[in-house]
């Protein structure tokens, strides 16, 4: 009766403080490694939201370029003194925004502007509407594009247009692609 009586005392009386250091030891540790599991996950997170706005970017403005009209001649004023593909970029006096606005695919071409500074068709800033992008750079390159396996499109009625969003504590640049070829079955032969 005696043994059973000292076995119940000690199970009672708790844990030592041994036992107690190495489990404010073990939580600690655990806790640590919670704190830094989280604070990378929401730096991942907000990583991968500036990687997905930057790619949303690239996206519309590859959007809004491939719906510019792509003509041979400069479409305004309409005529053909100066082909529309004698010199990638815009022509004198043109700017995106401008009051005389870019009117063919080939004036994107060489487009370089802060997205902090670029703004809408309606001439609104988007910085506030992609904030995470704000300090990015985005970059047009507009070149003539040979297709392969289609002889009958010439060399310069197709361009590949690349837009790209680079990000300064972003790993690598987001780039969206697209090939636009002129429609002029005229000028085609099959």
């Amino acid at each position: 009766m005696l043994a059973a009586t000292s076995s119940y005392r000690r199970a009672v009386q708790g844990f030592t403080l041994v036992e107690l250091l190495i489990i404010i030891v073990v939580l600690g540790i655990a806790g640590a490694t919670l704190t830094m599991v989280s604070a990378r996950s929401a730096q991942l997170s907000a990583s991968m939201l500036r990687e997905q706005q930057a790619f949303a970017l690239a996206n519309a403005m590859l959007d809004e370029i491939v719906a510019m009209p792509f003509t041979a001649c400069d479409p305004s004023p309409s005529s053909c003194a100066a082909p529309e593909n004698a010199a990638p970029g815009p022509e004198a006096g043109e700017a995106r925004n401008g009051a005389n606005g870019f009117d063919n695919v080939n004036d994107y071409h060489g487009l370089n502007v802060a997205v902090g500074t670029l703004r809408d068709v309606f001439n609104n800033p988007i910085a506030a509407e992609l904030p995470t992008v704000a300090n990015c750079v985005l970059r047009v390159t507009v070149v003539p594009q040979v297709l392969p396996g289609v002889p009958a499109v010439p060399a310069n009625d197709a361009l590949r247009i690349t837009v790209t969003v680079t990000c300064p504590a972003q790993m690598g640049p987001v780039a969206a692609e697209a090939i636009r070829v002129r429609y002029a079955p005229d000028r085609w032969q099959f």
